[in-house]
């Protein structure tokens, strides 16, 4: 995610070879994920968490500071194992 950084901030890309350079335009919406903690269950009414926190911390920091503070959105499910993804999932 680091790398994206500065093309998403300059609108473009260069991709550098032996004798060339090529730019291309590079507008796009970058996304990310990640589980609350190493097994997932973190906060999860379903099943226990068997991180400690030591560990849950540990995980969370692997995310660097810039890449956090390019995120708008933030969005933690009560219930990570009923998420709306999942029930869609099992009506289908």
């Amino acid at each position: 995610m680091a790398m994206l950084r500065q093309p998403h901030e300059s609108g473009r890309v260069t991709i550098s070879r032996d004798q060339a350079s090529v730019t291309y335009p590079a507008k796009f919406l970058p996304l990310s994920a990640m589980n609350p903690c190493p097994c997932g269950y973190l906060g999860a009414t379903t099943h226990y968490c068997t991180c400690s926190p030591k560990h849950v911390q540990a995980y969370q920091n692997k995310v660097s500071g810039p890449v956090c503070s390019g995120s708008n959105r933030y969005h933690s499910p009560s219930n990570p194992s009923e998420s709306p993804a999942r029930k869609e999932r099992r009506r289908s």
